[in-house]
């Protein structure tokens, strides 16, 4: 007898839980019915880019590696922008190298602009663990991932200026 009990009382709560998902759906269709519609919202958000260079000593950036000159190597205090400044005379080969951080959870996409412009050859590489060449000029990032990169100055006969930019974006798979 007792097992006929424990059925009836399993069965007495299979129907009050089908009772109770008939009851909610048959509210929610008369909800939807009454106001002419129902509402569904999310919200889905992902974490943001933030590429910066590395603290590293500005002065340690620099190697002057023919000719006379002094460039100085200096961040903003976001460590967003880093400026070279300096004179040096025709003739002169240095190089800058420097460390990029990913510290988003998003893995990015990179192309430096390496303008070549007067008396003056830029070239710009990139290497690390967590950076891979895409071709064309484009590098990727990982997430949480440092890239060095390093950039070759040699000045011509010519006093000029330039401006390298690195711009970036999220890296999407195609």
């Amino acid at each position: 007898m007792p097992m006929q009990a424990k059925k009836k009382n399993q069965l007495g709560k299979g129907i009050l839980f089908i009772t109770c998902i008939f009851t909610l759906g048959l509210s929610g269709i008369s909800y939807a019915y009454w106001t002419n519609g129902l509402g569904v919202s999310g919200n889905i958000s992902t974490d943001g880019l933030d590429v910066v260079f590395s603290d590293q000593e500005a002065a340690n950036l620099v190697t002057n590696e023919s000719g006379n000159g002094n460039l100085q190597v200096t961040y903003d205090p976001e460590r967003t922008t880093l400026s070279i400044e300096g004179t040096v005379d025709p003739g002169y080969l240095g190089s800058v190298e420097y460390t990029i951080v990913n510290q988003g959870q998003l893995p990015v996409r990179f192309s430096p602009d390496t303008p070549s412009s007067g008396g003056i050859d830029n070239t710009l590489s990139f290497e690390g663990e967590q950076v891979t060449a895409l071709g064309d000029g484009r590098y990727l990032l990982k997430q949480n991932g440092t890239g060095t990169g390093k950039l070759a100055v040699e000045v011509g006969e010519e006093n000029v200026q330039f401006e390298i930019r690195i711009p970036y974006e999220q890296w999407v798979k195609n």
